[in-house]
């Protein structure tokens, strides 16, 4: 891929605190970060994984135990999309706890007692934006996703359901969203 530039890199960082439940062990606890990547005209990237249920979604990762959250980030953003650490620059370090659990049905598919127990996360939000043009990017060399998209903000309605936007704009604070898309002239309607 060839392209030049630097992407301004906004990170949202996570702390986490922990209910205690029958259903719940340090086992079902997944750490995972996703990104928010804009194009230069503020158009969101979303992905659709090679999955039992495929759908779009935002980037997004499993953290690798014991491995640096930064390091990792760059890893994956380069063997997911072929740009390098070199391109990307750290802008700002937000931290905010999220915690988010899926319920049985969301992931009957992927369990075989359906009724035994949640899947959590803890969710690191990283808001990335290109610099320069991003008319091609390179999934090639993986083969978890079978296509991507920029779509504006207000699009993702015709992606993902309501209640994901939702939550994405609560958990990375609509607030601050709001300012960076402010300052390239766009606004979230709503």
């Amino acid at each position: 891929m060839l392209l030049s530039g630097k992407i301004k890199f906004i990170g949202y960082n996570t702390e986490i605190s922990l209910r205690q439940s029958k259903s719940m062990t340090d086992k079902n606890l997944r750490n995972n970060v996703m990104a928010f990547i804009f194009d230069e005209s503020a158009r969101i990237l979303i992905w659709k994984y090679n999955s039992p249920k495929p759908s779009w979604t935002f980037p997004k990762w499993w953290l690798n135990e014991n491995e640096d959250e930064i390091e990792w980030l760059f890893r994956e953003i380069r063997e997911e999309l072929d740009i390098q650490e070199s391109e990307l620059e750290l802008v700002h370090v937000h931290h905010k706890p999220i915690i988010k659990y899926f319920t049985d049905e969301e992931i009957e598919w992927k369990i075989k007692n359906k009724w035994e127990y949640f899947i959590w996360k803890s969710e690191k939000v990283f808001m990335l934006e290109f610099i320069w043009n991003t008319d091609y990017i390179d999934t090639s060399k993986t083969n978890e996703l079978s296509g991507y998209k920029f779509i504006s903000f207000n699009e993702l309605k015709d992606f993902m359901k309501e209640d994901i936007i939702n939550f994405l704009l609560e958990q990375t604070s609509e607030e601050i969203m709001n300012k960076h898309l402010e300052q390239k002239n766009f606004t979230i309607d709503k």
